[in-house]
């Protein structure tokens, strides 16, 4: 799918991990931590996440689509360990991410996106890098203390991005609630 300006009749979305509140203010104040050695401007809290994937600017039609695709998918809980924090120079983010990649995150992705390319969606065709961009504008890798932060993750969500001149603002659509180990999958969950 091309990149296309965003207008009304189109909006821009991805998939995501949506931490609970109690989460993204750990991480707010690790990227606090941060931006007191390396400069920059740290995410706001309510906007801490760590993207699946990026959809970009959908049409309602192509909406639906990107809903069918995620409420097929397997979702089921685990729990994901963030415990490294790194910085890339171009760009200049600093970003906190995992050592080791949970199967099951990999899964969620790989479900994610066959399911969005089969109905037609340009996709990532890079490896899947989990991490959760803390600071933007940086311009170092920040010398911290991080001991790491636990992440129990039981949602998927479904994002809409809106672009604004301080930054942007994200505003969750619709939740899919994980299944605990066990469960029976294959019902439609709503938001």
């Amino acid at each position: 799918m091309a990149t296309r300006p965003v207008s009304s009749q189109f909006q821009r979305v991805f998939l995501a991990l949506w931490p609970d509140v109690e989460q993204q203010q750990s991480l707010a104040q690790v990227a606090h931590d941060c931006v007191t050695q390396c400069k920059g401007r740290p995410t706001v809290a309510a906007n801490i996440h760590m993207t699946l994937v990026f959809v970009g600017a959908v049409t309602a039609d192509q909406l639906d689509q990107v809903i069918q695709v995620a409420c097929s998918v397997d979702i089921r809980s685990f729990g994901l360990h963030l415990d490294r924090l790194g910085w890339w120079p171009r760009p200049k983010i600093v970003w906190v991410g995992c050592g080791s990649t949970p199967p099951a995150l990999l899964a969620w992705v790989t479900q994610l996106r066959d399911g969005l390319g089969d109905h037609g969606f340009r996709v990532e065709s890079r490896p899947f890098q989990a991490h959760v961009s803390l600071v933007r504008k940086a311009r170092c890798l920040p010398q911290l203390d991080f001991k790491g932060i636990d992440w129990s993750v039981n949602q998927l969500c479904l994002v809409r991005s809106h672009l604004e001149s301080q930054g942007g603002h994200y505003e969750v659509l619709q939740r899919w609630p994980a299944l605990a180990d066990g469960a029976e999958s294959g019902l439609e969950r709503a938001s």
